[in-house]
């Protein structure tokens, strides 16, 4: 039924049927959208399609995984892709890319697919690089033995939470695989990556990593960590913020704040006098109908979702005008 909506002219259809038939994630909708993995235009989305059908044993999009994994802005949904192909000359490229190239952007974004792919031989040239502050292939190492469940690299990452280098940080968040390790005990560590989610001047893509890494390890601290990164306004129309929505709706985590020398009622006024709805994805006429008392606001005939959108709009305005 999808297949005839696959038409690259049409982009709205076209990106809706790409979308369904990853969602339902079979065999069969990899076949039928594999004829159309060169059709799509826009790489992310192309790299994305690659990905999935890897997942399913189709292979075709491995020349454009390993041709772009360089770039900044692709590089993590190249690796992804690489690490589902599972193309078995990839590691042998990989290699040759790390052993010859002099290129900074290109080594890095091989150790990453290296480690992706589980190329445990690696690990001591990891740990070296790993452990040495000043080499720009640093935080691509301790990521990829992150990967590797390399449990000598956890000191590593416990270390580069402290770090200035907003790089380093980040490569230090996806210490969730180590932390899961068996016999290890790391408590602190879970709490520094509570920490850094909740932390409104770390880089984004930093509290990015600690937060998969919570959600990986289902670790309770996370809920805590979500209300508060929730209200930073410096997270408006991002990712990251859209991630976290998403994980407040899932968990179901209520949402309070105590009212300070600006009221809330007025930012709740305002929405009500507007007419607006909580966020784009609220389909109830009311849901603007928000209600307050000396504690919290809520959505009153809305799920928890639109609570906490409605929350959130109102909380964000309090803070503009504070």
């Amino acid at each position: 039924m999808l297949a005839p909506m696959l038409v690259p002219t049409q982009q709205d259809i076209w990106w809706y049927a790409v979308d369904a038939l990853i969602k339902i994630d079979t065999d069969t909708a990899a076949k039928a959208l594999q004829p159309h993995l060169l059709q799509e235009t826009n790489l992310r989305r192309k790299l994305e399609i690659a990905e999935f059908l890897g997942r399913h044993g189709i292979r075709d999009g491995y020349p454009y995984a390993i041709e772009h994994m360089s770039e900044p802005y692709l590089r993590e949904q190249a690796i992804s892709a690489l690490a589902a192909i599972r193309e078995p000359r990839a590691a042998g490229e990989l290699r040759k890319i790390f052993e010859t190239s002099d290129d900074i952007a290109w080594n890095s974004a091989a150790i990453r697919a290296l480690g992706a792919l589980g190329a445990s031989d690696f690990a001591p040239q990891f740990l070296e690089m790993a452990r040495n502050t000043g080499n720009p292939l640093g935080p691509s190492a301790l990521i990829a033995l992150g990967d590797l469940h390399e449990a000598k690299a956890l000191e590593i990452s416990r270390a580069g939470f402290a770090s200035r280098n907003p790089e380093r940080l980040a490569a230090s968040a996806p210490a969730g695989n180590l932390v899961s390790l068996p016999g290890v005990s790391a408590g602190d560590v879970r709490d520094q990556l509570a920490t850094l989610l909740a932390d409104r001047g770390a880089w984004q893509p930093a509290r990015l990593a600690a937060l998969n890494s919570l959600l990986g390890l289902n670790d309770p601290r996370l809920d805590g960590a979500l209300a508060l990164a929730v209200r930073d306004a410096g997270l408006e129309s991002s990712d990251l913020l859209n991630k976290i929505e998403e994980q407040l709706g899932k968990r179901k985590v209520r949402l309070t704040l105590a009212l300070s020398k600006y009221s809330l009622d007025q930012a709740v006024r305002a929405l009500l006098s507007n007419n607006e709805k909580c966020g784009p994805t609220c389909y109830l006429g009311n849901c603007a109908s928000i209600t307050g008392n000396e504690s919290n606001h809520r959505c009153e005939k809305g799920s928890d979702r639109h609570r906490n959108r409605a929350f959130q709009k109102a909380s964000r305005r309090t803070r503009a005008n504070t």
